[in-house]
């Protein structure tokens, strides 16, 4: 069991990453299938910036999904996340770039409990000025978000989540 050869607690959240990335690890069977030509690509997913970061950084993935650190009000990827991409040359899928929605409607809901994001006053203010920048010039607050989120070149596509049909089809226009 590979359990057993851990030397120390398994963090909460998962395996501890030098295992992961170990040749008994996930990491290791994935690299035996790149060399046994069965897979060509290799990504990984966090949704935390920070891991997503530190596992960009090893240089051994084409592409990573990153979650909640890529968008109009919030560029925590500029920290580590996209010079280690640039560096290892490794593609960006960047997921929450219209904020849960607020990006694309320029406000909350009222009621509305928004995942893992904390609006401030401030910010709120901020995207309410930006819809009136958008508004001025005649293009959507979510044509501009979308838009700006892919102009990094290692951001290679964003995935902004749809509630139904109709929001699929108003990104996909956006976008």
């Amino acid at each position: 069991d590979p359990l057993e050869r851990l030397d120390g607690p398994i963090p909460v959240l998962g395996f501890p990453m030098d295992f992961v990335m170990g040749s008994a690890g996930a990491m290791g069977a994935l690299r035996d299938l790149r060399r046994n030509g069965i897979v060509d690509y290799i990504g990984i997913a966090a949704d935390e910036p920070e891991t997503a970061a530190d596992y960009i950084e090893t240089g051994e993935f084409d592409v990573a999904t990153v979650s909640g650190a890529w968008s109009l009000v919030n560029q925590k990827a500029r920290e580590r996340i996209l010079p280690a991409a640039r560096k290892h040359n490794t593609g960006i899928v960047a997921t929450t770039v219209i904020e849960r929605g607020l990006l694309a409607t320029g406000k909350t809901l009222p009621g509305v409990k928004y995942v893992q994001r904390d609006f401030s006053a401030e910010l709120l203010r901020h995207v309410e000025d930006l819809s009136s920048l958008c508004r001025e010039f005649g293009v959507s607050l979510l044509a501009v978000a979308l838009q700006w989120a892919v102009r990094e070149e290692q951001v290679i596509a964003v995935v902004p989540g749809a509630r139904n049909p109709e929001e699929a089809r108003m990104n996909a226009r956006a976008g």
